[in-house]
């Protein structure tokens, strides 16, 4: 009984300590349109660790989790979000061919610019599954916020993220 308890307890702790694995890094950056200067493209790029693989936007009966990315900006006018192209690969978790983004993927939302100049809140929300071929974490929801803001001095736009609030 003693041995049963121990290997359920280590099976828990594994189980834990994969599902807060941290598999992809977010980053966001903006860049000026080339024809009109009221328009941002917010761009937001996921590293993700080697081995790792999350699944394409395509939703599909046989894609367990696709992954979703959405921009909320109440007071500015957001474009259609874009996404590099997902790769079609085999999933060992799965045991099939799948629309996979291994590596990085790259997120694309343009901004039309408010003239007031005034900042703006910025959330950007992901949605995913991580696998490595073996096993799958968790779908994990990343939330990300940021501020827009315009920096005078420098004549641009900037994109500050929001501090996280440290409990006391």
């Amino acid at each position: 009984m003693r041995t049963l308890s121990i290997c359920i307890a280590a099976l828990l702790a594994s189980m834990a300590a994969a599902q807060t694995e941290k598999v992809i890094t977010w980053m966001a950056a903006l860049q000026p349109d080339k024809k009109d200067a009221n328009v941002l493209h917010l761009y937001v790029r996921g590293e993700i660790a080697r081995g790792w693989h999350i699944y394409g936007m395509e939703s599909s009966p046989d894609v367990p989790y696709p992954t979703s990315f959405v921009v909320k900006a109440p007071s500015l006018k957001l474009g259609k979000s874009a996404a590099s192209e997902a790769s079609l690969e085999y999933d060992g978790t799965v045991g099939k061919e799948l629309p996979l983004f291994t590596d990085e993927v790259i997120f694309r939302t343009p901004i039309t610019l408010r003239k007031d100049k005034r900042p703006s809140d910025v959330t950007i929300e992901i949605s995913y599954q991580a696998c490595d071929g073996q096993k799958c974490l968790r779908p994990t929801n990343d939330v990300v916020k940021y501020r827009l803001t315009w920096d005078a001095k420098k004549s641009v736009w900037t994109l500050v993220p929001e501090k996280k609030k440290v409990a006391k």
